[in-house]
């Protein structure tokens, strides 16, 4: 009897040892394949970048890179021909779930949100992005044309005014008809 338990012990031990170095190489792939997913997805090679982003989610579900990556592939097309927004906004909702402070995900969903004609969402998402970053000057830009589209001129201009204050150079010159 006690040789069994120790047989079960040793091999539990050699089990959990040759498990770390196996996970530490599923992280190297999976790492090498987001880097391989934004290359693509950068290059305009969408459908290389869907299946590249899918294969790092295959090695590992928990964590948040393919699943942005997957909505920020989908995003495209939805910026590009208003087809597949809803997919990339599931995709920046898991992102959120996992870790609600990764990297622009408000900022993308926002945008995914504006295609589907949903600002207020829009405007929601971009609030908090702010929250967390205030120094992108695309934030108030598009928060500000939003809440334009709102009829909310007053917030519009101010965040239009936060825009110039970043980016001096992003002042257009017809935007004065609508924010003297």
């Amino acid at each position: 009897m006690k040789y069994v338990i120790v047989i079960v012990v040793i091999v539990s031990m050699l089990s959990s040892c040759s498990s770390v170095p196996t996970s530490q190489s599923s992280n190297l792939s999976y790492d090498a394949l987001i880097e391989k997913g934004r290359s693509k997805a950068v290059d305009g090679q969408l459908e290389e970048a869907y299946n590249t982003f899918l294969q790092a989610l295959a090695l590992d579900s928990n964590r948040v890179e393919a699943y942005y990556g997957l909505g920020f592939t989908y995003s495209q097309n939805c910026w590009t021909t208003g087809q597949e927004c809803e997919t990339a906004i599931d995709f920046f909702d898991r992102v959120i779930a996992r870790d609600s402070l990764y990297r622009r995900v408000y900022y993308n969903r926002a945008l995914c949100l504006a295609g589907l004609e949903d600002f207020e969402a829009a405007i929601a998402d971009l609030d908090r992005q702010i929250s967390l970053d205030a120094s992108d000057p695309d934030y108030f830009g598009n928060r500000a044309a939003y809440k334009l589209i709102l009829g909310d001129t007053i917030g519009g201009c101010a965040d239009y005014q936060e825009l110039i204050a970043i980016d001096p150079q992003r002042a257009v010159s017809n935007i004065q008809e609508i924010c003297p």
